[in-house]
């Protein structure tokens, strides 16, 4: 393993491809934001003039056109894409410190792409976003099991950054 002396703090940078970093890392960002686009548009036409996008204990408490909501996530995937993709790309810090955010960015995306997901299959078809039933005792354990689940395939890919 090729390592650089010119690391910050004396720890050693890793060669590699920067494709392969940044795949492995961000790569799961860019899938949860193509699901949540194809299911996107597969429900359009069925939502609501506005789709409940937040919610508190009591129920829905924020709501955005869809097209807004779309717009929204999809720059919230883009801006956490930028955010662990740079780092991998540009080789920044150990590769322990590499691994880690590979495998964190894997259970981002699987947290926000079920929640995302989900959120927008709970509002087709409403006739107004406050009639949405979506528990979060029920989508936020499955969003914690997803984003675990995911981690673990990012875990096991994190042998292809190098």
């Amino acid at each position: 393993m090729v390592q650089f002396a010119s690391a910050p703090h004396g720890a050693p940078r890793h060669a590699g491809s920067p494709v392969v970093r940044f795949a492995v890392t961000a790569g799961p960002l860019l899938i949860a934001a193509g699901v949540y686009t194809t299911v996107f548009i597969a429900l359009s036409g069925t939502f609501p003039d506005k789709i409940a996008t937040h919610f508190d204990s009591d129920g829905p408490d924020g709501y955005m056109t869809p097209v807004g909501a779309w717009g929204f996530t999809v720059g919230l995937f883009a801006v956490e894409t930028l955010a662990f993709g740079y780092p991998a790309w540009r080789r920044a810090g150990t590769l322990r410190g590499l691994r880690f955010n590979a495998i964190a960015c894997w259970a981002l995306a699987g947290l926000t792409g079920y929640l995302t997901t989900a959120l927008l299959v709970a509002n087709r078809g409403l006739a107004h976003p406050n009639l949405i039933d979506f528990p979060l005792s029920t989508h936020l354990p499955a969003a914690a099991v997803t984003a675990a689940l995911a981690s673990g395939v990012g875990a096991a890919l994190t042998w292809r950054i190098q």
